[in-house]
């Protein structure tokens, strides 16, 4: 049976998808598909859809695991809500497949992990100047820290909830760098690994390895809050250097203070949940 309701505003013809042979062709006869997201590593395939007057983000998934992922994500966002968070206006289940419609959002994932056909890495180096990472690093420094500021605060309900921050990584940030007012472009987006914690791993976690927790290095660590504080460290460190070879800084001592109080190798060390990390980064903005 399909799970979800289609909340006012979705379009009746995206109602429905998991039972769709094929979605694509289906997408295609029926509304207008303005982009195609296939190369993804992730074993999802999303369309671009203007429907019912509106544009959305269809998300299927292609393989056992990304079907694991995309319920995850469903779990991950009736948890945990934040303004910057995009989440599904419509979950269609049927049991085997799934789908997830989300408002459409302007801007570019900071980080694109693509692959071609034969599923070798095609991705932009961050450091190529036409990447949108190395362009968002190329805006000013306060339009940055904004960005920085509402990653972090949009993890407090995610902490709050019980859920750690699974493969957060620059590939989750949304940035729309036409936007009227720099502290509303960020979003955050592809949250699907995130999950319930404390947990030990089993095995070893998806995700970047340069946000990678000492924790999460292999199977046997314990991923907990204190995680989460590490990988939201690791993202303020990355965004706030002028380039990619974290040789750059641009924000103040303190707060580079702050990031390397979250980013200690111990657990015990960081900062013990999110909402401290946020307090002591706002403390550490320069006037």
């Amino acid at each position: 049976m399909t799970t979800g309701a289609t909340p006012a505003g979705a379009p009746d013809v995206l109602a429905g998808l998991a039972g769709v042979p094929d979605v694509g062709a289906h997408l295609r006869e029926h509304a207008d598909v303005f982009r195609v997201f296939d190369r993804q590593d992730s074993g999802c395939v999303s369309y671009g859809v203007r429907a019912g007057g509106g544009r959305w983000f269809v998300k299927t998934a292609t393989t056992a695991a990304a079907r694991r992922s995309l319920r995850r994500a469903v779990r991950v966002h009736a948890a945990a809500r934040h303004p910057a968070i995009v989440a599904p206006v419509q979950v269609d289940d049927d049991g085997r497949d799934v789908v997830l419609v989300y408002p459409w959002v302007d801007g570019e994932v900071l980080y694109h992990a693509t692959v071609d056909a034969d599923g070798r890495a095609t991705s932009l180096s961050r450091a190529d100047p036409a990447s949108p990472m190395a362009r968002f690093r190329a805006l000013p420094v306060e339009e940055v820290r904004a960005a920085v500021d509402i990653v972090l605060a949009a993890h407090v309900p995610v902490d709050e909830a019980g859920l750690v921050a699974v493969d957060l990584y620059d590939g989750c940030l949304l940035y729309d760098m036409d936007g009227a007012v720099p502290q509303a472009r960020m979003r955050l987006v592809d949250l699907d690994e995130y999950r319930p914690g404390p947990f030990v791993a089993t095995e070893q976690l998806p995700g970047s390895t340069r946000f990678y927790a000492p924790e999460e290095l292999g199977a046997g660590g314990t991923i907990d809050r204190r995680t989460t504080v590490y990988r939201l460290g690791r993202v303020a460190r990355l965004l706030l250097d002028a380039g990619d070879d974290e040789r750059a800084w641009r924000g103040t001592d303190a707060e580079h203070a702050v990031i390397t109080r979250a980013t200690s190798a111990e657990p015990d060390a960081r900062f013990q949940q999110v909402a401290d990390l946020v307090t002591a980064w706002r403390a550490a903005r320069p006037d």
